[in-house]
């Protein structure tokens, strides 16, 4: 059997200063499109590995990986040692930046604790990203973990002008209901099967915007009819139908190039529901999965869906803000009444090119929070991406009161510190 040459290039090592080494010589060779200091990505993996331990990091390099969609299933840091592409290889450069620079203040070793939880990790790393702003703005006494009112904790204390502060960081979960996920991955794993059985790639688009609610009925009567038009269709003449509420499409893409596929692809994807789309892999594929490589997209098939029409955009901004009101807004109190609070909210619907959400979403969002609470001064409401330049950055929006002149000079003191890719450089 030939082994396909991208994986063993990256055939990562298991021990941890042998996967060092490795991760070094890739990361200066993916250091061509990125250009961080060479100084910088020599010294990341030691910095990580006394981090979080090496006998932890060898235990999870050698975890047999499931592999779930969308997101292979292993822990972010593996992730980021195991595939040296420029985001990993930024998010890693990233992360040593905030150990290093945040490694001293208090309640740091509970923050380390929280970094080896799979489960933690998104809203740890948003902590940390969080704190090491704030140090850049100039704030004094910052700590991790304080003391909240009614016996709670907040994610990080700072004072600022005089004024003290709490600031809690979210990173809510977006999940659709039982009954939906589990139609999901029936129809998208149908969808793969029934076309490799015959050999063919396919599109199915399934639109459930007119049903009202997703049964055992529907998903068998779904089940059935996906796999009857995959059966069926033939090239340049794509089939519709409609199964009680749910329209169907299903096109045959097996006689596209990937560039005429894409053409196809790209706006059935703006018609799913906040982009929720999946790729069906084959099994051959899974080890490039797990590394985060392309896959051959010339022997895939895709499965793309869009939600209920009960599940809106603006629904999902209202249950993001509930959340909010009922867990966190809490954690921004001090028992002494005297701090103000900051809430730090990531999530894609803060990018501003996204193309689901308006100003009327993040003017409801603000009201939720800063309109009810007036302890909260500021909403912090960001998204992390890789920009053109292949760096990692926070984009998104900085509310505050308009009267606030200390969270007007944080706000653009915070704007500064990112434009200048800080979280990247020497320090």
């Amino acid at each position: 059997m030939v082994k396909d040459p991208r994986l063993v290039k990256i055939s990562a090592p298991k021990i941890p200063q042998e996967l060092a080494l490795w991760w070094i010589n890739l990361a200066i060779e993916q250091n061509q499109e990125i250009g961080l200091a060479e100084q910088v990505i020599i010294e990341t993996p030691s910095i990580i590995i006394n981090a979080v331990g090496s006998d932890w990091l060898e235990k999870q390099l050698n975890i047999k990986v499931r592999v779930s969609f969308p997101e292979p299933n292993m822990h972010p840091i593996i992730r980021w040692l195991e595939t040296p592409t420029p985001f990993e290889i930024c998010s890693a450069v990233e992360f040593t930046r905030y150990l290093t620079r945040l490694n001293s203040k208090p309640g740091f070793s509970e923050i380390l604790k929280m970094l080896q939880d799979n489960q933690s990790f998104e809203s740890t790393f948003l902590q940390l990203a969080t704190a090491f702003r704030l140090e850049e703005v100039g704030v004094s006494s910052l700590q991790f973990e304080p003391d909240a009112a009614d016996g709670r904790k907040s994610d990080i204390y700072f004072e600022y002008e005089r004024q003290k502060y709490l600031c809690e960081c979210f990173v809510p979960e977006s999940k659709r209901d039982k009954a939906g996920e589990e139609l999901f991955r029936q129809a998208s794993s149908l969808t793969f099967n029934e076309a490799k059985k015959i050999k063919k790639r396919v599109i199915v688009f399934t639109d459930f915007e007119n049903v009202s609610i997703v049964n055992p009925l529907l998903m068998n009567s779904i089940k059935k009819k996906i796999s009857s038009m995959i059966q069926s269709v033939q090239p340049n003449i794509p089939l519709t139908s409609e199964c009680l509420g749910c329209n169907i499409e299903v096109y045959n893409t097996s006689w596209l190039n990937n560039n005429e596929e894409k053409a196809l692809f790209v706006p059935l994807h703006q018609r799913s529901t906040a982009g929720l789309n999946d790729i069906i892999f084959f099994k051959n594929d899974l080890p490039l999965l797990r590394k985060g490589l392309p896959i051959r997209s010339d022997i895939t098939s895709r499965y793309i869906t869009k939600n209920p029409s009960s599940i809106t955009t603006e629904k999902i901004f209202e249950k993001i803000a509930k959340k909010v009101a009922k867990k966190k807004t809490a954690q921004t109190k001090s028992s002494s009444g005297d701090a103000k609070g900051i809430m730090v909210l990531q999530t894609p619907l803060a990018r501003p090119d996204n193309q689901y959400v308006n100003d009327q979403h993040r003017q409801m969002l603000r009201e939720r929070v800063l309109g009810r609470y007036d302890h909260i001064s500021a909403l912090i409401f960001v998204d992390r991406i890789i920009t053109p330049a292949n760096k990692t950055m926070y984009v998104g929006y900085f509310m505050h009161r308009d009267d606030d002149k200390n969270m007007r000079r944080i706000a653009e003191a915070y704007l500064k510190t990112e434009l200048n890719a800080r979280h990247l450089l020497r320090l």
